[in-house]
């Protein structure tokens, strides 16, 4: 039957990533700790503020891996709830909407699958290997346990997945626990509050968000009162060829929801 080609995005609220993967039509479904099926064609990251909207985003990506055949299938991971299959970007600036139906029109793919970030981050899981995972603590894992995840980038994102009996495997729930209401327990944190509500003019409440995902946004707060030397500059690419593989893996489960939509 050959192969296919599909999409899988990684959409934040300041970049987007892009990458175009060729999956053979009849690709046995991965198993636990095994990578989805497909080969990397074409990957690009792009900074969303440089552009009106996703559409042209998707536009300009196809353009540059220049494929002369057209996906059959795109799974995008979007920061944010997911709803009738469309999502607001309430952290982008001027805001986006995306809707996979419209997608599927303007771009001729046959099928357009936006899930939450976080549910695919939490299904990229069930495929990383023993040896890509750090233990931190004596406590043996428990098969078939709750499986919690949480990742800071331009929000804050969680979710945690639960054995289902009926798929024989796990269904992960995504939530948006970035925004529940951080509540301080030491002076400290208390002072650290104060701060934030003035920097983010926060007249009742400050979100977990607020303080782990833009911390560095406080730390002239700490350098003054914590004594904590400042970094001049992060390098952004700074990613080592572990961390890139354990990316890869994350992956794993958008591309298998692809490869199981080009079926129907």
């Amino acid at each position: 039957m050959g192969d296919r080609l599909v999409i899988v995005g990684d959409c934040g609220g300041t970049n987007t990533r892009l990458s175009l993967w060729s999956i053979p039509a009849d690709a046995p479904e991965p198993k636990r700790k095994e990578k989805a099926p497909g080969t990397l064609q074409f990957d690009n990251k792009y900074q969303n503020e440089q552009h009106k909207n996703f559409l042209d985003i998707m536009k300009l990506f196809l353009e540059e891996s220049k494929t002369s055949e057209t996906p059959v299938a795109a799974c995008l991971a979007c920061a944010g709830p997911i709803l009738d299959n469309t999502v607001s970007f309430t952290n982008i600036k001027n805001g986006w909407f995306i809707s996979g139906s419209a997608l599927e029109k303007q771009l001729n793919i046959n099928k357009v699958l936006l899930v939450n970030d976080f549910t695919a981050m939490g299904y990229g899981l069930l495929t990383l290997a023993d040896d890509e995972c750090l233990i931190l603590n004596d406590v043996p894992p428990k098969e078939g346990g709750v499986v919690a995840t949480i990742g800071a980038g331009t929000g804050l994102g969680e979710c945690f997945l639960t054995k289902d009996p009926k798929a024989k495997g796990y269904k992960c729930w995504a939530t948006e626990g970035g925004h529940t209401d951080w509540a301080p327990h030491t002076d400290l944190e208390v002072e650290i509050l104060a701060y934030a509500r003035k920097k983010f003019r926060a007249k009742a409440r400050v979100s977990v968000e607020r303080i782990i995902s833009v911390f560095i946004c406080l730390r002239p707060w700490n350098c003054a009162h914590l004594r904590v030397p400042c970094a001049q500059k992060v390098p952004g690419e700074g990613h080592s060829r572990r961390t890139r593989e354990i990316h890869e893996r994350r992956c794993s489960e958008r591309r298998y929801r692809c490869h199981e939509h080009q079926r129907v």
